[in-house]
């Protein structure tokens, strides 16, 4: 198996990290959404894992420089031009199927708005047989998962502006993957867009995005800690892991 894909499409992946963000806003340069991912992959299938929970799913056939973004029309999405891809939202569930295809893992993406679905089913067609897409909250979801039963839980939950709304519903996900302890001991979280500039360009005080509630929860009560960071913060169990990272 090999990650050879997500390579391909680095520099995607880093022009939009840099996009997005903002080093004199946000207290230096962030590490791009492939560093963070690869991470993530690689840890999965070394360890032999099999379920993946994706909250808030891929969203747009195309990225937010071009007409039509978040639009319903299935024709925007080329398959065959990734520089149109919403890269921006960093294409969690197309990358984690298109790199972990050969480990046959379960991909459950989850999104109240059906629309924001019927795009991903559309997105992801090529992969299909990972995915189960799901129409639901995302708290409800998670409380409705076994015990240790997902290897790598991504959150993406919400809108970057207003921050609010979007860091309070993320805490909710975080108090509902710890209660119900859904994580297995050596699977990780993913927090996507913890240094996106937009909160702060808005008047937002915190550097944290959409985490500043759950990352706080998380790194403490949570019993998790930041095992790399960047634009996106990865986190492990406390007890199994060593923490890399300032936060």
């Amino acid at each position: 198996m090999s990650l050879e894909v997500l390579d391909r499409y680095r520099p995607f992946l880093d022009e939009h990290t840099r996009v997005a963000t903002d080093p004199q806003l946000m207290g230096g340069p962030a590490a791009s959404r492939y560093e963070t991912m690869r991470f993530c992959f690689e840890h999965f299938l070394e360890r032999g894992g099999r379920t993946i929970v994706e909250l808030g799913t891929i969203r747009s056939f195309v990225h937010g420089g071009l007409p039509g973004c978040n639009s319903d029309d299935p024709s925007l999405f080329d398959p065959k031009r990734p520089d149109t891809w919403d890269w921006g939202a960093g294409c969690f569930s197309l990358m984690a199927a298109a790199c972990l295809a050969e480990a046959g893992p379960r991909i459950h993406t989850v999104d109240i708005v059906p629309a924001h679905i019927e795009r991903c089913r559309v997105i992801t067609a090529e992969y299909a047989e990972l995915f189960e897409y799901h129409v639901a909250d995302s708290v409800e979801f998670l409380r409705s998962l076994q015990a240790g039963s997902v290897d790598l839980v991504y959150l993406d939950t919400g809108d970057m502006w207003p921050i609010e709304p979007s860091a309070r519903h993320q805490l909710r996900e975080a108090k509902a993957i710890k209660r119900a302890r859904v994580v297995a001991d050596d699977g990780l979280i993913l927090i996507d867009d913890v240094r996106n500039a937009t909160p702060v360009r808005n008047g937002e005080t915190s550097l944290l995005g959409k985490s500043k509630y759950s990352l706080p929860y998380l790194t403490g009560r949570g019993r998790f800690e930041v095992v790399l960071g960047g634009y996106q913060l990865v986190l492990g169990r406390r007890a199994r892991r060593t923490a890399s990272d300032h936060y």
